[in-house]
């Protein structure tokens, strides 16, 4: 992975077919054929959207002393064992179980799960109501992905706020590289994937290469101004064909 806080044109180079791409300090990061990559994509810097959901209980069959469980799931979040929680990971399912008594009503029902996950301080929403038999729920967390629920027999579930994905953030950039320690100035990123053939010796062909899919993340700082615009234009021309000048496609890389 590449973090660009500075990017610049001479960052993304096109020699002979080659596509080289350097690191903030200006060493080479990655060296492949154009003709090895199988694919990629550039997407925009997005703040992302939290999800939003909003049941209604009003439909739901009660029985008298019955109980009745919901679920909260997320497929970015995983539970610790001894507390937090931690993102872009496979979350633990969190079930709230309540009862209702001899006399049951739906708001009844509504204020008892709505107490329950709010005295679960890992439950990464926060809850409100809105009418009678309604309970809002708001993922607590961008990052945390759609708030995926099992609802108890004859409750609804509206996409209130549809979850849009956080893209370039910096906490997307820090998850990344996996170090806590870096410091980033401030701005937002444009984030590019690129898959590409790479080809490694291998025990069962002996004197051949096995081609090897690697998958490659750069984050490009969208504040760097010109240096910016001029990375951004280099680096996407190449990608989608469109590149000038047309020559530095053609030839054959050095041995």
């Amino acid at each position: 992975m590449v973090v660009l806080n500075t990017p610049a044109a001479t960052d993304a180079d096109l020699s002979t077919g080659v596509l080289t791409l350097k690191d903030e300090a200006g060493n080479n990061a990655i060296v492949v054929k154009i003709s090895d990559i199988t694919g990629y994509s550039a997407t925009a810097y997005a703040a992302g959207t939290a999800n939003v959901r909003t049941i209604d209980f009003a439909s739901v069959t009660l029985v008298a002393n019955k109980a009745y469980s919901l679920t909260i799931d997320f497929p970015n979040v995983v539970n610790f064992f001894q507390g937090g929680r931690e993102t872009k990971a496979v979350y633990t399912t969190r079930t709230y179980t309540v009862s209702v008594d001899a006399t049951p009503t739906v708001g009844e029902l509504r204020d008892a799960f709505k107490a329950a996950i709010d005295a679960d301080l890992n439950s990464g929403v926060t809850t409100s109501t809105t009418t009678g038999t309604n309970l809002r729920f708001t993922a607590t967390s961008v990052d945390a992905g759609d708030i995926l629920l099992t609802l108890p027999t004859g409750a609804t579930n509206t996409n209130t706020t549809p979850y849009v994905e956080p893209v370039g953030t910096a906490s997307e950039v820090l998850t990344q590289t996996n170090n806590s320690s870096v410091v980033l100035p401030a701005g937002q990123y444009k984030r590019y994937v690129l898959r590409f053939r790479k080809y490694i010796k291998h025990n069962s062909i002996p004197g051949l290469d096995a081609a090897k899919e690697i998958l490659a993340v750069v984050y490009a700082n969208t504040g760097g101004g010109a240096g910016y615009t001029a990375y951004n234009t280099a680096l996407t021309t190449i990608l989608d064909g469109t590149y000038t000048p047309v020559a530095d496609y053609l030839g054959a890389p050095s041995l």
